[in-house]
This record gives structure tokens, C-alpha cells and sequence, in this order.
């Protein structure tokens, strides 16, 4: 037996090959995003979808980021 034969074996029916290689393209394509939300008007408004879109971890980041620029602006 040859390295071809080997090889080919190995490989199976190439047209088994070739419909992984079409499954493997068509997961690979790029998927429509989906259309993007109306922004929200109003500082009431996009404070209720930060919450909603952050929970509390994002009040505390942005707590903790604000009193840090706070203390890093009164410096100068």
C-alpha cells in the first residue's frame, strides 16, 4: 500500500469530505445582526436601560470610576 493509498483512505469518500467542508462554511458565514434599538431620550430614560442592561455591577463600577476621577480631578 502507497502513502496515497493511505492518505486516501484515511480521508473516506471525498464527497463526504466535501459536504463537512459545506457545513463547516455555512457556520462559518456571517449572520445578520439584528437591528439595533431606538436610543432612549432622556437622562431618566437611559439611567433605567443602564440598570436594566448593567444591574448593580454597573452602578458600582461606574460609582467607584466616578469617585476615583473626582479625587484625581480636585488634584490639580
Amino acid at each position: 500500500m502507497t502513502a496515497d493509498q493511505t492518505f486516501s483512505n484515511s480521508l473516506g469518500n471525498g464527497s463526504e469530505m466535501l459536504e463537512e467542508l459545506r457545513k463547516i462554511r455555512t457556520l462559518l458565514e456571517p449572520k445578520p445582526s439584528p437591528p439595533t434599538p431606538p436610543a432612549p431620550k432622556g437622562f431618566v430614560k437611559e439611567f433605567k436601560v443602564f440598570l436594566e442592561q448593567y444591574k448593580v455591577m454597573g452602578m458600582a463600577v461606574a460609582f467607584i470610576l466616578g469617585l476615583y476621577l473626582g479625587a484625581l480631578s480636585s488634584l490639580w
